[in-house]
């Protein structure tokens, strides 16, 4: 399996940088090879599990995010029943449903997926209430939903914090699977300290993410903004 584990770990790191390159068209035929590939029957849920991950990568960058999301969701419908870690499949359900429910406008529709999300996150927490990603991606949700349907930057700071806080002590990313969020996390708690004009916090975090990872380009722009910000 520890062959297998680093086989995944280099699938993420390869999601990552075109993520950083904001390469979706790269992204697309990453996906279609990967999903094409034939794996053991035992590693079919995580075959399952970064195809979706790739798919709502994609939704992050913007383009089609309705599309991308409906077919992430599709996916992880046919993994349940089989997954190991089944936290971190109702987390990327969660996380699409929401990004379904942002790009869908028939109201009936947005409302339903809004509910998959909230329930889908529910489950996770019960699951393992101290998955780092369950509180990354919450937090996501929170920071990007508007005001009127249930959006807030103070409830997104409290759970991103508490991600940062569980990536903190989680076992190091060579022994687990999947691994990703921790850049992420600091990331966007750093930027969500910018919002609340936080200089200390935001500098702090974001130096963190940039010791982990020097060309980590999110995160040098994101410390440009900040100087920029602070010293207006």
């Amino acid at each position: 399996m520890n062959q297998q584990m680093h086989r995944f770990l280099d699938i993420e790191a390869q999601i990552w940088q075109l993520k950083m390159q904001h390469d979706a068209d790269g992204l697309k035929q990453f996906f279609t090879a990967f999903v094409e590939e034939q794996m053991p029957e035992q590693l079919k849920h995580w075959q399952i599990y970064y195809g979706a991950f790739v798919l709502l990568t994609l939704s992050q960058l913007g383009g089609d995010s309705k599309t991308h999301s409906q077919q992430a969701i599709t996916l992880l419908k046919d993994a349940h029943g089989i997954e190991d870690n089944s936290d971190e499949f109702y987390n990327l359900l969660a996380c699409c449903s929401g990004h379904l429910a942002a790009a869908t406008s028939e109201p009936i529709a947005k409302a339903r997926a809004g509910m998959t999300s909230d329930k889908s996150f529910k489950i996770a927490l019960e699951i393992n209430p101290n998955n780092p990603r369950t509180y990354l991606l919450q937090g996501l949700s929170f920071m990007n939903k508007p005001r009127l349907v249930g959006g807030s930057k103070k409830k997104a700071l409290t759970l991103l914090t508490k991600s940062v806080e569980l990536f903190e002590t989680a076992l190091p990313v060579t022994e687990q699977i999947p691994s990703w969020g921790h850049l992420d996390a600091l990331y966007w708690l750093s930027n969500c300290h910018l919002f609340f004009n936080h200089f200390k916090e935001a500098s702090q975090y974001v130096d963190q993410a940039l010791h982990m990872d020097t060309r980590f380009n999110w995160g040098l722009s994101l410390k440009q903004k900040i100087e920029l910000k602070s010293a207006s």
